[in-house]
């Protein structure tokens, strides 16, 4: 059997992409934010660090806050699958376990649990969080990707 050369061409690309692009297995994040933003993260860690659907997400956050914030407001986009699924828009200082106003400082560990619904599909899900200040100026920005799993 004869191959044509656009076809060779896809079966190699193919197996790039099966070499070069892993599946997400942990928790993985990035920082979005710019470098004029007024909380610099420092560490951001999750566990478990295969979240599963039903259970707690912990999540660790240190870093420094280089100006006080009075106010605030904090924007979540969740994408599931490539599919954007969710989009909120809150109050930084009211719901969210969040006292303003937010002194300036190094912030050594703070603690958040996020409990994720039993009834969330299985599948990979990237979460992207940024927080504005009083002067709507961008405190920080975080890109999260992670695969939840069913118990």
């Amino acid at each position: 059997m004869k191959y044509s050369q656009n076809q060779i061409v896809y079966v190699i690309f193919f197996f790039i992409i099966l070499i070069v692009v892993k599946p997400i297995e942990s928790v993985e994040w990035s920082d979005c934010s710019d470098p004029s933003d007024s909380f610099k993260i420092e560490k951001l860690e999750f566990s478990p660090e295969q979240p599963i659907a039903g259970q707690d997400l912990i999540i660790s956050v240190s870093g420094y806050l280089n100006k006080e914030i009075t106010k605030g407001e904090a924007y979540l986009a969740i994408t599931f699958d490539r599919i954007p699924i969710l989009k909120l828009k809150g109050n930084l200082c009211d719901g969210m376990g969040v006292t303003c106003p937010i002194p300036q400082g190094n912030y050594s560990t703070t603690t958040i649990n996020q409990e994720i619904p039993e009834n969330v599909p299985q599948g990979y899900y990237y979460v992207n969080f940024v927080l504005y200040d009083q002067d709507d100026l961008q405190i920080t920005c975080v890109d999260v990707q992670m695969n939840i799993t069913q118990s």
